[in-house]
């Protein structure tokens, strides 16, 4: 079984000629005109086979075109010398009268509107894209013949910006015969430029700038089985504007993140929403709208589609020795940038495809989907570097083998079918440590015959522990991936540490509180114990008057690990006499696992009560019940009406004092005895 199928997370603009369902158009108030000079027209070489008096002709769009806030991947273009948006097209000649013009029914950009005529050899509408996403640019350019002479203009569209310019070459009446501007319908609103007046001039650049925001929705990552970050870019046009995202598993979404504030710069601002709760290899829709106060703009729908929720689990043992390859894989020595493929003695899953060959290079890695040599410079997981594939990343350095007569990288098969197994072991130094061929590198990876879905790092002597290098594996340059370590020497990798990679079902956190122990006053120490079920977790104590809880421990970082981690945190500053409920929160890439509510009480104050009076026995019961304890008594002579009675105390009665403080009392003893 293919355990998760990636490549449709590639994210895909939905082409269809109509927007999708959004605000009813209008909903953005429109734009104003900005004029210069001078301009020369650009470039259009590809024919859109626009050849005709009275017809329309449809192109598909390079990226989303927006038009009154609404993102369009296709439009209609019309030897007429317009370019219409939305499900329904003119191909007729529509007049040329001042702006809204009825007949064209949908959001139109009318450049140089009048009964133009593409039909004759030579004649037509061209267009051509320019830049690199996500600035890239559309250019629509007619060359057109009409009753005044002939008309050259073109019409220019923008990713990153919904500013919309046209530009006019040479026309034989400069406008005098025909109308320009933008429509969203019929009936409007309508932002008209000229209207039968000779303004449209050789050189003339008019661009139609929105009053309303501008949004791209733009791609998503950080995938996971159940999670993904989407993005987008958001142009507030001098207003204050408020985005948010929209996403489901339709394109009639049903789920919006909160408005956030895009500020009312005139720049791009860069967003993103992070999504949780999602279902395994799902496919997803989403788009970014934004408002301000002329009006709403939707981006273009997009779609993601999540990993699925199967995955490698890391076991961590420690102690375990190596085990020694015998056949020497490498031919040339010493060995730097090699890459060699290696024939499995049986298949091994990877990702939950099995393979029976593998390529093995210097730089400690095993690749499974590719053939590239990897980088020499480790980065963290996800790795897109040259390798562009899926493969166990042992031990990723810059390494160089085969300068000792007993470096290189050797296999060897061991034990008796069904139950072999395959070891690959590096042996040999860095490129670059402690001189060329410096240091020690010395480490496995081992296969299953009888557990095809398992795989085992086991590390041997190595002069840098991990403070360079990368350990984990990728199924792609998307992810999935399981990380152990990125150039982390506080996750060292220590001589006898194994690594087991388990291809199972992702879960998230399995976690368990524990009672709270050294209660008193004001402080407590709280424990549990957090099973990371194999991938790197954080973990904290939320603790509050209330199950609402509203305060946590510091964030405690575990390893990938499939054994339970114990932890604790002691808490301090907390009221006296009071019930405080806890639980532990624990939180991996496979999700968040909390434990069951948990309470204990501070202990109560010692309030020290006035026992002066009191018989002594009395007295004690009182100092007790006020949380206090009975100190020092010392007997004083006093009147017989006195004796057995507290003639004093300290501290004095109202004294506030911590849990279990002493009370010294002075008790009469009665009369001195007189000598006979």
């Amino acid at each position: 079984m293919k355990a998760k199928l990636y490549a449709g997370a590639v994210l895909t603009a939905v082409a269809c000629a109509v927007a999708l369902a959004v605000p009813a158009l209008g909903h953005a108030a429109g734009y104003v005109t900005k004029t210069t000079t001078g301009n020369p027209l650009l470039a259009a070489s590809t024919d859109t086979g626009n050849h005709c008096n009275d017809c329309t002709t449809t192109v598909a769009l390079p990226f989303p075109v927006q038009i009154y806030g609404v993102a369009y991947t296709s439009a209609s273009v019309s030897s007429n010398g317009n370019v219409q948006f939305g499900s329904a097209s003119t191909p007729n000649y529509a007049g040329h009268g001042c702006l809204p013009i009825s007949s064209l029914g949908g959001p139109t950009v009318l450049a140089f509107q009048d009964d133009l005529d593409t039909t004759v050899a030579g004649y037509g509408i061209n267009e051509q894209t320019n830049g690199s996403a996500p600035g890239r640019e559309f250019v629509l350019r007619w060359h057109a013949q009409y009753a005044a002479g002939i008309a050259d203009f073109e019409v220019v569209f923008r990713e990153n910006s919904a500013r919309i310019s046209v530009i006019y070459g040479a026309t034989a009446d400069n406008g005098s015969g025909e109308s320009s501007g933008v429509q969203a319908s019929g009936t409007g609103p309508s932002t008209q430029f000229s209207c039968t007046t000779a303004t449209l001039t050789n050189g003339l650049r008019v661009d139609y700038v929105p009053t309303h925001p501008f949004t791209r929705t733009g791609s998503a990552s950080n995938f996971t089985p159940f999670g993904a970050r989407i993005s987008g870019e958001v142009n507030p046009d001098g207003s204050a504007t408020k985005y948010s995202f929209q996403w489901g598993p339709t394109v009639a979404y049903g789920h919006s993140t909160a408005a956030t504030s895009a500020g009312g710069g005139n720049g791009n601002v860069p967003v993103h929403a992070d999504l949780s709760g999602l279902a395994p290899n799902t496919v997803y829709h989403y788009r970014l709208i934004a408002t301000n106060a002329s009006g709403t703009s939707v981006g273009a729908d997009q779609t993601f589609t999540t990993f699925d929720n199967h995955g490698y689990a890391i076991t961590r043992s420690t102690g375990v020795p190596l085990i020694s390859g015998t056949a020497q894989l490498l031919t040339l020595f010493p060995s730097d940038d090699i890459i060699v493929p290696v024939t499995l003695p049986f298949p091994v899953d990877f990702y939950g495809t099995p393979y029976t060959t593998v390529y093995a290079d210097t730089n400690g890695v095993v690749q499974f989907t590719g053939n590239q040599m990897s980088d020499n410079v480790p980065t963290c997981l996800p790795h897109t570097g040259n390798f562009v594939g899926g493969g166990l990343f042992a031990y990723h350095a810059d390494l160089l083998l085969g300068l000792d007569a007993s470096d290189g990288l050797y296999s060897a098969t061991t034990g008796v079918a069904p139950n072999r197994q395959f070891v690959l072991e590096w042996r040999g130094g860095y490129f670059l440590l402690a001189g060329v061929g410096g240091g020690l590198a010395d480490f496995d990876v081992v296969f299953y015959e009888n557990n095809p879905n398992r795989m085992t790092v086991i590390y041997g002597p190595h002069t840098d522990i991990g403070g360079t290098e990368t350990a984990g594996v990728q199924e792609g340059v998307i992810g999935p991936f399981t990380q152990y370590s990125c150039k982390d020497a506080a996750r060292p990798l220590t001589e006898g540490l194994r690594l087991d990679y388990n291809f199972t079902l992702e879960r998230a956190p399995s976690v368990t509180a524990q009672a709270a122990t050294g209660v008193g006053g004001s402080t407590a120490t709280l424990h549990g114990t957090v099973n990371p079920n194999g991938y790197g977790t954080t973990a904290r104590f939320q603790y509050g008057p209330t199950s609402a809880y509203g305060s946590s421990t510091p964030v405690q970082a575990l390893a990938p690990n499939t054994s339970p981690s114990a932890l604790s945190a002691t808490l301090g500053g907390l009221v006296p006499g009071k019930t405080y409920h806890y639980r532990l929160v624990a939180t991996s890439p496979n999700g968040t696992g909390a434990s069951t509510d948990q309470t204990f009480t501070t202990s109560p104050n010692c309030v020290v009560p006035k026992v002066v009076g009191l018989g002594l026995g009395a007295a004690k019961k009182k100092i007790v019940a006020g949380h206090c304890k009975v100190g020092k008594v010392t007997k004083k002579v006093s009147t017989q009406k006195a004796k057995g009675k507290v003639l004093a105390q300290s501290p004095k009665p109202g004294t506030t004092l911590g849990n279990g403080a002493k009370v010294n009392l002075t008790v009469g003893k009665g009369p001195k005895k007189k000598k006979r």
